[in-house]
């Protein structure tokens, strides 16, 4: 199933043996008919060296749904995961709904 939109990354630090590594997540929501939201997030991968801040948010053009199985004390657990192959960072506005400008978007 090819998967693309806006989504929000949320990103986790571990510390492990090999080291500082991330796991991300993206943020699924929908209004219930009673007005109310419900949230969860879905584990999400990329390509092998990419790295998202916590937070932002995205543009996926391409990824795909897919399942891996692992052990959790004793017990085999499946998983669905989102696996991002190809985004683009959305240009927050800040809280003004103004862009924030740089010393380099200045022209003088």
């Amino acid at each position: 199933m090819q998967v693309s939109g806006q989504a929000t990354v949320f990103r986790n630090e571990h510390d492990g043996m090999n080291g500082k590594w991330y796991s991300y997540a993206v943020g699924v929501s929908s209004k219930k008919q009673d007005g109310t939201w419900v949230s969860s997030y879905l584990p999400t991968k990329f390509r092998k060296g990419i790295e998202v801040d916590n937070k932002a948010r995205i543009d996926i053009k391409d990824g795909f749904l897919t399942a891996r199985e692992y052990e959790s004390n004793g017990e085999k657990k499946k998983v669905i995961e989102l696996m991002v192959l190809e985004f683009y960072m959305i240009d927050e506005k800040n809280d003004t709904g103004f862009t924030a400008l740089t010393d380099e978007d200045i022209p003088f």
